[in-house]
């Protein structure tokens, strides 16, 4: 298939199949994906999350709409032209707001940049959309022994992210019992945390008698 977008299960980044623009060896790129319908809200933000891949080197070219209906006439643009040469899939967002309380769609448009038309097939893959609030902290991962001893130390490496959309220099980590109560509180104050900014902290604590049984820790604001 060339020149249109398709379901393409040979290559994807996860899951089963990826979207899939294959170049057309004589005409420039000019087609649209569009997404099923998605109710967004007015006075929310959300955050969409996909992968893209295209050969390095070779200049592929598109950019993210929205709109109510699937005639590409009618679409909005979201954010900048996006121009894909790395060789590798990538991770992209995009923050997006809405005027009307809707049901949208989201699409994708390929087409080709200034005389670089069929330069490489696109694929888009594992998309996800998400609503966000101003201050939203997220434990990414933990590590560290999962073991602890009564009255000796015990350090877990932990990474957050800030997964609002406003910036943040301080947060409380807590360690949780099986009741899901705090049993000790490690405050966060350092640089400010910009929204998807990521810190990785070494959180020390030491067990007492009381604190016997499994242990979780959260984050929190």
């Amino acid at each position: 298939v060339s020149g249109c977008w398709y379901r393409y299960t040979s290559f994807k980044y996860a899951g089963t199949a990826s979207a899939a623009y294959r170049f057309h060896p004589q005409n420039d790129a000019d087609d649209w994906i569009f997404s099923p319908k998605i109710h967004l809200e007015a006075g929310k933000t959300y955050r969409l999350r996909w992968w893209e891949f295209a050969a390095k080197d070779r200049y592929e070219k598109y950019a993210i709409h929205i709109g109510t209906d699937m005639i590409p006439a009618n679409q909005t643009k979201i954010g900048d032209d996006r121009i894909i040469m790395t060789g590798y899939w990538s991770l992209r967002t995009q923050e997006i707001t809405v005027a009307t309380t809707t049901d949208y769609h989201l699409s994708w448009y390929c087409f080709s940049a200034a005389g670089t038309a069929n330069a490489s097939t696109l694929y888009i893959d594992d998309i996800a959309l998400e609503e966000i609030a101003p201050i939203d902290m997220k434990m990414l991962e933990i590590r560290g022994s999962v073991e602890a001893t009564v009255q000796s130390e015990i350090t877990h490496t932990i990474k957050v992210q800030n997964n609002g959309t406003s910036s943040v220099s301080t947060f409380i980590i807590s360690i949780m019992d099986e009741s899901d109560n705090s049993i000790q509180s490690i405050p966060y104050i350092g640089e400010a945390l910009a929204p998807e900014e990521i810190v990785t902290i070494d959180v020390s604590w030491i067990p007492t008698a009381s604190m016997e049984g499994n242990h979780t820790i959260k984050v929190s604001v």
